[in-house]
């Protein structure tokens, strides 16, 4: 047998050999996430059936790697020593799958809220203004209600930026501009936060005696509100604003508890899954609480009246009769 014919037949038996450890090696989950990059489409990576060796040198190292054990390492940090963590991956493909949902929900709420507005306009009192004010909210109260208001929109504005600044602001501002304003959306995040979990706190303990269930509330969610025409009377906050205030009740604080989770991760320290989870988790509570935003900026404004309760504190009796009728009555006894 000629050398040629040696060479060949060696070249073949290691592509073989190198093709039979592709399919049966346990490799982590970015490999297979990325085995386009090295192999053909119609080539898979598959698992051995049984746990022990198979029969591949180096099956026996990627079930080692994939395992999240740790080892001795020189290196100082938390999972310094391991080597992979395989549900990083895990995570990056959940969150990708999030972000692009967000992608599409977020603008199409905003424009739908848009679009009924433009549709619909505002809804007039039934009777116009009286000219007579009641109070509605105390100084502090405002306060507390414009806290918590601007310092989620700053949280969502700045949290928007650095989950897809990338996509939309590199082409506009360059990669340099767009770091700058990442960073400091970054810091802008970290430092409100806790300002926004202390606002949250001071109005769940100022309005949570009005926003329990009262005798009457269901009967405004079967009259739709009353926006198509029909009265119906409620107390302070109807069934919706009640809804509203529980929504920001057990959002904020999946929010709150999640963020701080992310910003002081020595609290878990080494335990990478939990951090990952806590960021899935703040992510879809902040876009819950964006949705919910919409809604109730937009009921703010299209509610002819409503505005002048949280920039002046007062509103005037006829919209107290028309949205408020048990409240007003209850104010005037």
């Amino acid at each position: 047998m000629n050398s040629f014919a040696r060479i060949f037949i060696l070249f073949v038996s290691l592509f073989g050999y190198s093709y039979a450890a592709e399919k049966t090696v346990d490799a982590p989950a970015y490999t297979q996430n990325l085995k386009h990059l090295y192999t053909s489409e119609n080539i898979s990576i598959k698992a051995p059936i049984e746990a022990g060796y198979s029969g591949v040198p180096g099956s026996k190292l990627w079930r080692n790697v994939r395992s999240g054990k740790s080892y001795s390492t020189q290196a100082i940090g938390d999972d310094v020593g391991v080597f992979i963590n395989a549900y990083g991956e895990d995570w990056r493909l959940l969150k990708n799958q999030i972000e692009g949902v967000n992608l599409i929900l977020i603008p199409l709420a905003l424009i739908t809220v848009m679009l009924i507005y433009l549709i619909f306009g505002k809804f007039k009192l039934n009777k116009g203004f009286s000219d007579k004010l009641v109070e509605r909210f105390k100084f502090i109260e405002m306060v507390i209600h414009w806290g918590t208001a601007i310092s989620f929109i700053i949280l969502g504005l700045t949290g928007l930026v650095l989950l897809f600044g990338r996509f939309f602001l590199i082409p506009l501002l360059g990669k340099e501009a767009f770091a700058t304003l990442a960073e400091f959306s970054m810091d802008m995040h970290d430092i409100v936060g806790p300002i926004f979990s202390v606002f949250l706190i001071a109005m769940i303990v100022k309005f949570i005696k009005d926003n329990f269930y009262q005798k009457g509330d269901i009967n405004w969610l079967l009259s739709g509100g009353g926006l198509f025409g029909k009265h119906v009377d409620a107390w302070r906050f109807n069934l919706g604003e009640k809804i509203w205030f529980w929504i920001v009740f057990f959002v904020g604080l999946f929010i709150t508890f999640s963020g701080y989770i992310m910003l002081f991760t020595g609290i878990v320290s080494g335990q990478r899954e939990v951090i990952e989870l806590m960021n899935i988790v703040h992510i879809a509570s902040a876009t819950l609480m964006i949705l919910g935003m919409f809604g109730h900026i937009y009921m703010g404004v299209a509610l002819e009246g409503s505005m002048s309760a949280m920039t002046t504190g007062k509103v005037d009796e006829n919209w107290a009769k028309d949205h408020h009728s048990l409240w007003h009555k209850n104010i005037k006894e």
